[in-house]
């Protein structure tokens, strides 16, 4: 889960829409 919450704040300092596309993906 650590991994996770790193993964989407680096995602959100790129884009938002790119966090809810690998989500997604």
């Amino acid at each position: 889960e650590a991994r996770v919450k790193e993964f989407n704040l680096k995602a959100m300092w790129k884009s938002p829409n790119g966090t809810i596309r690998n989500i997604l993906n």
